[in-house]
Formats: C-alpha cells, structure tokens, sequence
C-alpha cells in the first residue's frame, strides 16, 4: 500500500544518506592519515603493524606493504627491542604502561638502513570491534636534538677556535682542584697570551688575527695531555689546567 511503500522508501532513503556520510568521514580520515606530516602507526594488541601512513615511510625507509602484519619491533632499537613483547603482555595483564596518553616521549628508533636517530612517539590506545590496538604518532627529531647539541657547544666553547670557553674552564679548574685533593697530586694553571697580536689585526687585518688564533689553538691542543685542558678566554688569552704535575 502507498504508506507502507512511503515508509520503506524514507527507510532505503536514510541509510542511503547514512552510507554516504559514512564514506564522506572515511575518506575525510583517510586523507588527513595520508596528508599528515608526522608518522602515524598503528599496532595491534601482539605487536603487529596494521597501519603505516606516508609519513611514517619517509621516516623509516620502509613503504608500507613492507612492514604491514610484521612486529613493531624491528623499528626500534635495544633495548626496547628485546623488551618489548614483555611490556605489552605487562601491560595487557596490569594495565599500567610507562608511554601510553604521554606526549613527546624521546626514544631512540632504527630506519630500514639500520641507522639509528632519535625519535619523539605519542602512543594511545583504542578499542574497534572489540579488539585492542595501539597507534603511536612518531616525529622525527634528528635536526631539532643536532640544533640542541650546537647550542650546549656554542655555551661551553669558543666560537673560533673550539677551545673550552671561560665558563668551562671554571668547571674543569674546580673539577681538577678536588681531584688532586682527593688524590694528592699538584694542579699547574698556566696562562699564555701572544705578544704583538694586535699589530697584526691592524696591519693584515682581523681575518688574519682570526687565522692566526686558530693555528695557535690547534698547536696547543696538540702540546698538551688528552687529560689537560686548554682554553681561550678572549681576544689573545689562553689559559690551561695541567692535572697531576
């Protein structure tokens, strides 16, 4: 009858629109996984890789047909490795876990090429179907930790000549007066500095005295113990701790 075919036609109508919605947010998620520009993996409960967006093959080296249904493991190295399975079992027994809803987490990860870089992972857990999986969002911090590892040089060196600056010298003054004390040996602390070198930044030039500042620092790191330290204060000054004398 016309209500009964009115009814059932809205019905076929409402799960037509439902459908479309649906794939209209699959596929609105499945660009945003593909676009993304940090790694995104996904692991099931036994560890295995279910999901391994672009990005995260750019990171690793591997597409993701090469890894898919394969252990996580072999993304990280020792010793996460080896612990590994026995974390998730721990976890799936007691629930507690040192990484999950943490953010930044720095670990230390292995590309297909075996190199090692550092790597910053968030790792959530989710529940589809009833089955557990775990999806980590991973980055790739190599450049940001170089940029760090240049700035704690440039604060305890001299720009220069790479020699230990004032400050560091300080700490390597203090460093080896407790260890004579403890030991019972003599500290030398010597200062040096060149004379004339300002007739030659004003008759060749600063890049001259700069040359010249960089010879001379070579040739005393060369002179000295690997035990002693030599360090530039300023301008033509040098000073040095020579350790149990």
């Amino acid at each position: 009858s016309g209500p009964e075919v009115k009814l059932f036609w809205q019905m076929v109508t409402n799960l037509k629109m439902i459908k479309g919605e649906l794939e209209k947010s699959q596929g609105q998620l499945q660009a945003i996984i593909y676009n993304a520009m940090d790694g995104i993996i996904m692991i099931n409960e036994p560890g295995e890789i279910q999901g391994f967006n672009p990005a995260a093959e750019q990171i690793f080296g591997y597409l993701q047909q090469d890894v898919l249904g394969k252990n996580v493991k072999l993304l990280m190295s020792e010793p996460a490795r080896s612990e590994h399975d026995a974390y998730i079992a721990r976890y799936v027994q007691t629930g507690q876990s040192k990484m999950l809803g943490k953010r930044g987490l720095e670990v230390i990860a292995v590309r297909k090429n075996g190199e090692q870089f550092p790597m910053e992972i968030s790792v959530s857990e989710m529940m589809l179907g009833g089955l557990r999986y775990f999806v980590g969002i991973v980055r790739d911090i190599t450049e940001r930790k170089q940029a760090e590892q240049k700035i704690a040089h440039l604060a305890h060196y001299d720009y220069l000549t790479d020699l230990p600056n004032r400050a560091l010298f300080l700490n390597s003054l203090e460093h080896s007066i407790s260890l004579a004390k403890r030991n019972s040996y003599k500290v030398s602390v010597l200062f040096l500095d060149l004379d004339g070198f300002k007739r030659v930044n004003d008759t060749l030039g600063h890049e001259a005295g700069d040359l010249l500042l960089q010879e001379v620092s070579r040739r005393l790191k060369k002179t000295i113990r690997e035990s002693d330290t030599v360090a530039r204060l300023g301008g033509d000054e040098f000073t040095f701790v020579l350790d149990n004398i």
